[in-house]
């Protein structure tokens, strides 16, 4: 059966017309019913405008300074931290005996850093600067038991460990 071209061309236009025009309705329509219902719920009405005038500005202040608050308060903490919490050794430190203690190994945090867990649950991080020990402690299983031997260094908050068992 043979079918002339002015059949068949018109017949395969409607056929890509309607093929195209479902798939846009289906795909146009889930995005705008989802921003329309987010816009609705969104929207506050105020009962008088120039209240809404008067509420928008004090709300601004108010924003700007709890900001300045956040900002402040943050850099007293971050203040605090550094000059408080985390004492820096000296050379008359760095002279004391080693400490031993066991300890739990989780791993080199860096280069040349490891941190510990101890048995007070408190975790910290350690300074290994010799190069036989740095073998040694990646070589260890992470979450392992460990003895180790540690003391102060001069200019560093972080503890030296200079022996491991």
């Amino acid at each position: 059966m043979k079918l002339s071209r002015k059949i068949v061309i018109p017949m395969i236009a409607l056929g890509c017309m309607f093929a195209f025009t479902a798939c846009s309705k289906q795909t146009g329509q889930k995005p705008e019913k989802e921003t329309t219902a987010l816009r609705t719920k969104d929207i506050k009405r105020p009962i008088n405008t120039s209240q809404k005038k008067e509420n928008t500005e004090v709300t601004i202040d108010q924003k700007q300074e709890k900001k300045q608050d956040a900002s402040t308060q943050a850099k007293r903490n971050v203040a605090k931290a550094t000059t408080t919490e985390v004492p820096i050794a000296t050379k008359k430190d760095e002279k004391k005996s080693a400490k031993t203690e066991t300890v739990v190994y989780n791993g080199f945090a860096d280069g040349n850093c490891v941190e510990v867990q101890k048995e007070d649950g408190s975790f910290e991080v350690m300074l290994v600067m010799d190069d036989a020990l740095i073998k040694k402690l990646d070589s260890m299983d992470i979450g392992s038991k460990i003895k180790i031997s540690y003391k102060a260094k001069a200019g560093q908050a972080n503890k030296q460990i200079i022996k491991v068992n």
